[in-house]
This record gives C-alpha cells, structure tokens and sequence, in this order.
C-alpha cells in the first residue's frame, strides 16, 4: 500500500510539473497580446476539466482491474484494484506522451558564443539576474501565480 501512496504523490508531482511547464509554453507564445493569452488559458482549462472528468468517470469503470490482473490481492478489494489500474494507465500515459515529446522535440544545439562571454564562478548568477531583468509581462505573471500557489501550499502545510 506505500508504494501506490508513494506512487501517487510522485504522479502528482510530475503531474504539477507538466502543468507549470505548459503554463509557461503558453505565456511564451502569447507574448504580450492578452486576446491570445485569454484563449490560450482557456484551452488549456478546458482540456484540464476534460481529463479530470475523464479520470474520475474512468475510476468509477467496474472492469478496469481485469487489465491489470494483478492489481487484485487479498488487501485490495475490485474498488481499489481499480484505482490502481487507473494509476498504472497514468503513467503509461505520460511515460508515452514524454518519449513522443522527447523524440519528436527538436532543440537546437546549444551555443556558448550566443550567451556571451563571462568570468567563470559568479558570472552564472549575474547573467540569471539579466535574465529576470528580460522577463516580459506574461512571464512576470505566470511566476507571480506560481509564487502565489507556493504560498498557499505553505500555509496548507503548516
């Protein structure tokens, strides 16, 4: 029972990470026009509802532990042999969905004479600070959420 609490709370956090990182794609693309911004986070609510939705109506699926025979034990009734095949069909998914990016994806090589040129140390944390400095409004907003969302996580923990 500790893996798949384990199991879960790592699915969470890959799952918070994904989001994060899509949320920051679309800042990205939307630039500073705030018509693209709008409809690009309500795309990306509308698939979230979808696949909370289609998540919870796939919990409620009877038949789902027969995939997975072996998610049924003696401590494990059909109820949470389903939940559990409905964790292993997650990760099967992302682990899919992140080779399909990985291969797919193509980045291009990195270039140390386009960053510039710098003393070796503290020259890393200097060009980090330009970096923030450089940071348009989306940016600016999506990293205010994100702080936002740590204080409440902050709060909800102590």
């Amino acid at each position: 029972m500790a893996v798949f609490v384990v199991g879960f709370w790592i699915l969470d956090v890959a799952n918070n990470m994904l989001q994060w990182s899509c949320r920051a794609l679309l800042a990205d693309i939307s630039d500073s026009d705030m018509k693209k911004m709008r409809t690009a986070n309500a795309l990306f609510s509308f698939f979230m509802a979808v696949g909370n939705v289609l998540g919870y109506a796939a919990g409620s699926l009877k038949g789902l532990h027969k995939i997975f025979p072996f998610t049924t034990t003696k401590a494990c009734d059909i109820y949470c042999a389903n939940l559990k095949s409905c964790f292993f069909i997650s990760i099967c998914l992302l682990l899919v969905l992140t080779v399909l990016a990985l291969t797919a994806v193509k980045e291009k090589p990195y270039d140390k004479n386009a960053m510039g040129t710098g003393a070796a140390g503290g020259a890393m944390f200097g060009e980090i600070f330009l970096s923030f400095q450089q940071l348009k409004k989306p940016m600016w907003n999506s990293f205010s959420n994100m702080l936002e969302l740590g204080g409440v996580v902050r709060v909800l923990i102590v």
